[in-house]
């Protein structure tokens, strides 16, 4: 689709134009819409069982994600950074 393999994700060259990621959004905007679709369905039609640990899984899945992406960020929280960023707003705001 254009992106290429980075260290640990896909990444969408610079140099791709804008155009494909509007095709890539609407691609998984089309594909997110069948899957809720088809979920509903299965839950209608008394299926709900074999949809439940589908839902379950990707829930683990997003929390993993989000804990493992929390962690990353935590590593570049430096408290003297932090410090000069505070002074910096703090001058910026007073003047």
């Amino acid at each position: 689709m254009g992106f290429q393999e980075g260290e640990d994700r896909l990444v969408l060259p610079i140099d791709d134009p804008l155009d494909n990621l509007r095709q890539y959004r609407q691609q998984l905007m089309l594909l997110k819409k069948m899957q809720l679709k088809k979920s509903r369905t299965a839950v209608k039609g008394g299926l709900s069982n074999t949809v439940t640990p589908l839902f379950e899984e990707s829930e683990s899945e997003f929390r993993a994600t989000l804990t493992r992406e929390f962690e990353r960020v935590l590593i570049y929280e430096s408290p003297s950074l932090q410090e000069k960023a505070a002074a910096s707003f703090a001058s910026a705001t007073s003047t």
